[in-house]
């Protein structure tokens, strides 16, 4: 009978410390701040992955990998079905720990799920940001991330309280853009049509 109820307590204690009580089924990461949300069922959920490593950017600071830092990485593929990466998304859950506290995030706002975001928008192509962690991860992963240019993303920034952040973000292989000529202009305007169609706030 001892034995039953450590096991169950111990199972209690997995649950709610290793997933820090967010689960995600079919699709629905449950949830950041308060609110669940919905990634199109053309991406696949590839589990909780630990991108942040040196092996996966070597190039890349040492930035994210503050042992005040706990990042949970939530990560969605899409694929042409031959593991050439179309587009992929991730939402992060940073919690600072100590002492420390984040900064207001800074940026033009944007509406998204009842909740003001910063929005960022930018294009990688090896350069130092974190975008090129998950390049790399999916790389290792096995995915044919062997790209002309790069990737553009889309990136919904948000301080839930000081000690808790939240990222949303879809990254597009500039491969499968409508064109191959479009402005930044066209491409942020693309790019914030199809954040909406991968990720759907859930009631």
């Amino acid at each position: 009978m001892r034995k039953i109820v450590l096991l169950v307590l111990g199972m209690m204690l997995l649950l709610a410390s290793g997933c820090n009580g967010i689960q995600v089924v079919d699709n629905t990461y449950d949830s950041i701040g308060g609110k669940k949300f919905h990634v199109a069922d053309d991406f696949e959920y590839k589990g909780v992955v630990d991108v942040y490593t040196k092996s996966n950017c070597p190039d890349c600071s040492a930035g994210n990998n503050s042992q005040n830092i706990k990042i949970r990485s939530d990560l969605f593929v899409k694929s042409n079905g031959e593991n050439k990466v179309e587009s992929f998304a991730f939402i992060e859950r940073r919690r600072i720990g100590g002492r420390f506290y984040w900064l207001p995030v800074k940026g033009p706002r944007y509406e998204f799920g009842g909740y003001p975001y910063v929005e960022m928008t930018f294009f990688s192509d090896g350069s130092d940001n974190y975008s090129q962690y998950y390049v790399g991860s999916l790389a290792q992963s096995g995915y044919d991330m062997a790209m002309k240019e790069g990737v553009v993303c889309l990136a919904l920034e948000r301080n839930f309280n000081k000690n808790v952040k939240g990222v949303l973000a879809q990254c597009v292989n500039t491969e499968y853009l409508p064109k191959s000529d479009m402005s930044k202009e066209e491409i942020d305007e693309y790019l914030k049509a199809e954040f909406k169609k991968v990720f759907s706030p859930v009631e």
